[in-house]
């Protein structure tokens, strides 16, 4: 028999892991999600939402921003909430977790540019915009020589 999700507010603590685990993020709009910002000194969501709409930089330029944090602190929740400001406001968005893509595994910062770019493709595409073929660069011919 499977146990099913709590009702939340739970109200014994064995219930709690059950009700909110930690490794699983909240939708936008999850009546779970608590407000943490001022914790956290201010930085939140909304200031990562500013830094988008300032778009400082070149046009046309991507933005890039961390977030981090310990597992279970709610970057993934964060994530999706931005993620789904962002498809509301003219931005193209896309997640990926990594650890789901390649396992856990040893990755180099070359395998993560390749599932960006492969992600991004795959975005445009699904939005019936293709990249721009100006913005493709074909691979090289030659090998890349390495200084010794």
């Amino acid at each position: 028999m499977a146990l099913e999700k709590p009702d939340f507010p739970v109200s014994e603590m064995k219930l709690v892991l059950r009700a909110c685990n930690p490794s699983e993020p909240l939708g936008p709009g999850d009546k779970r999600y608590v407000n943490f910002t001022d914790l956290r000194h201010g930085e939140g969501i909304e200031e990562l939402k500013v830094q988008l709409l300032e778009q400082t930089g070149f046009p046309g330029e991507f933005q890039q921003l961390p977030l981090c944090g310990h597992m279970g602190c709610g970057k993934s929740t964060e994530m999706l909430s931005l993620k789904q400001w962002a498809d509301e406001n003219g931005f193209l968005a896309d997640r990926v977790e990594v650890d789901v893509h390649f396992g856990l595994i040893e990755l180099e910062f070359s395998d993560l540019c390749l599932l960006a770019a492969t992600r991004a493709e795959a975005a445009m595409a699904e939005f019936e915009h293709p990249l721009p073929e100006e913005k493709i660069i074909p691979p090289r011919k030659e090998p890349t020589r390495t200084p010794a």
